[in-house]
């Protein structure tokens, strides 16, 4: 499997036959172009900043439907060396088979946790710790530009708790939030 890192990007592929869909995973390459909001919260909802550093692994992955429809998703470990924990984010673009890659990212969730790296982290007078320390804590945040409809929201989050998986949805009413907690920031330090 390939990975990238902020200043490590290698080309290779991986295509594997899961049942009816190939997936073929890739490493994403930079981006030059403006990301949608969600985009950019599903690239910056966890970068350092709230004092931790959390180090991000980035993946692409393209599902192969039985009827050769390609959607194409990107999924990122995340990995917090201070809590010794790994979690994870997916990120699916406008799409109607949204429920059927949360379906099938649960299905095989060990193949997004698991990394062949191990990945060494330490600061100054502390002990380093290494990514193969680090333990998965079963939460899965879900970022995904459409709509998912309540009822399947609840039977996924029903089926992934079944697996001692939290699923935590993030689509554009999460950017709307986030954007009018920044106005109510912004109008507040603006009075004071």
């Amino acid at each position: 499997m390939a990975r990238q890192y902020e200043t490590v990007v290698g080309p290779t592929q991986k295509v594997e036959q899961v049942g009816e869909a190939e997936v073929k995973r890739e490493v994403p390459l930079a981006q030059a172009e403006k990301l949608p909001p969600l985009k950019q919260h599903y690239e910056t909802d966890f970068k350092e900043g709230r004092g931790t550093l959390i180090m991000m692994e980035s993946f692409n992955q393209d599902i192969t439907f039985p009827d050769g429809k390609i959607v194409r998703i990107e999924y990122a470990r995340h990995l917090n060396y201070a809590a010794r924990s790994i979690f994870l984010a997916i990120y699916i673009p406008a799409d109607t088979r949204a429920v059927a890659i949360c379906e099938y990212v649960k299905d095989h969730i060990d193949d997004y946790t698991r990394s062949d790296l191990d990945i060494e982290m330490g600061g100054s007078g502390s002990e380093p710790e290494r990514s193969s320390d680090l333990i998965f804590t079963g939460r899965v945040f879900v970022y995904h530009e459409g709509h998912i409809p309540l009822a399947d929201r609840g039977a996924l989050d029903a089926a992934y708790r079944e697996k001692n998986l939290r699923l935590q949805f993030r689509s554009t009413d999460y950017v709307l939030a986030a954007m009018q907690g920044k106005k109510q920031a912004t109008a507040a330090s603006a009075s004071s």
